[in-house]
């Protein structure tokens, strides 16, 4: 999912969850987030809704998700850390380089 210019951060999590309930078992698609001409800021609070809902509709599933998220913000890759927590079952990880999102996306190993 590519994010361009700038939007309200409920927006933005709302658009992230509806790409999500599009997909068969999204729990098991690789996920790539680039915000890399995103010029929005995105609210703590609103990934802290994000998150429960994500658990909501991941509860009665056991999988190990993977997510890329692409930025040239230092607060955005900063903020992956803090954000990880929140969703028990998914592996976060920032990047610079889309390439190397992709690459690590498609690695076998987690």
């Amino acid at each position: 999912m590519r994010i361009i210019g700038n939007m309200k951060s409920t927006n933005l999590v709302d658009q992230i969850f509806s790409a999500a309930r599009k997909l068969d078992r999204p729990w098991a698609w690789r996920r790539l987030i680039d915000l890399r001409d995103f010029t929005g800021f995105i609210e703590f609070e609103d990934i802290e809704h994000l998150a429960k809902r994500w658990q909501f509709l991941t509860r009665d599933v056991i999988h190990k998700g993977r997510t890329a998220i692409v930025s040239k913000s230092a607060l955005d890759l900063a903020r992956v850390s803090t954000i990880t927590p929140l969703f028990p079952d998914e592996i976060f990880r920032g990047f610079e380089s889309f390439d190397e999102a992709v690459d690590w996306l498609e690695a076998s190993n987690l």
